[in-house]
């Protein structure tokens, strides 16, 4: 469930602030491949593990909902959820019917509102029709990969809808933690995603401890993967602390990029 619903903060967040700015794109694409070669495994296994399955497959949806929003977004600057909607409003960068200060929104005084209406408009159609593209690509993948996996070796399948997976879970956080170097501001990422991936992490490791007839090398194989993501999210959360930290700092500058 916590793997399921992990994104869901991003999503929220990303729709307040009407801006995917801050968020690395390349995080979520990466946990996405990742996502899929283990939906994939999983469906493919002799005894299929439906849960697991069904479980990222979900996450696989939330997913293609931030690849859509970082795309219908695009080009906007993000709404200050701290700020009152009033004050937004009125310097043009409020979420009210003239929407979100898009560079696509630009327009003389008295077309403003028209433009902001159509630009709107266009920024839902946009992500609506990225979101079922990506959710149809995913799932005419995952087919793919399920019939390979069927009839390839275990061993290969385990090498790349396991292990592969769960390296690039690991390697995915390293776009965020570039992001927050070289921005210097970590506002676009939902720290909720941290807390509910180690929570999900730590429970499944506990759980792979509890069985008593599992040797130690059996519980460290099958749980080094958990353990991993959560190391990284700890070193992305380290990296956020410190980029906050140095940003109060009047000699600091964000590393070019």
């Amino acid at each position: 469930i916590a793997f399921a619903l992990m994104l869901s903060p991003q999503v929220i967040l990303n729709a307040r602030r009407q801006s995917t700015q801050g968020m690395s794109v390349g995080l979520i694409l990466m946990w996405h491949v990742g996502s899929m070669l283990a939906v994939a495994y999983y469906a493919a296994l002799p005894d299929m593990d439906v849960f697991g399955a069904l479980g990222l497959s979900v996450f696989n949806f939330f997913c293609g909902i931030v690849e859509a929003q970082a795309f219908a977004y695009r080009g906007c600057e993000p709404i200050d959820v701290d700020t009152s909607s009033e004050a937004q409003i009125q310097d043009g960068t409020g979420s009210d019917a003239a929407g979100p200060h898009c560079a696509a929104d630009a327009a003389p005084p008295m077309w403003q509102k028209a433009r902001h209406e159509t630009s709107r408009a266009a920024r839902r159609t946009a992500f609506l029709a990225v979101f079922l593209a990506v959710t149809a690509l995913w799932i005419f993948l995952d087919f793919v990969l399920v019939c390979i996996f069927k009839a390839v070796p275990e061993e290969a399948s385990f090498v790349v809808g396991n292990l592969a997976s769960s390296v690039m879970w690991a390697v995915a956080f390293l776009p965020q933690m570039y992001e927050f170097v070289t921005t210097g501001d970590v506002s676009g990422y939902s720290f909720a995603v941290s807390a509910i991936d180690v929570t999900g992490c730590t429970a499944n490791v506990i759980l792979l401890l509890a069985p008593r007839d599992m040797t130690a090398a059996q519980a460290v194989t099958e749980g080094a993967p958990f353990v991993a993501i959560v190391g990284m999210h700890g070193v992305l959360v380290l990296t956020a602390l410190l980029v906050v930290c140095l940003r109060h700092d009047e000699g600091y500058h964000p590393a070019p990029v």
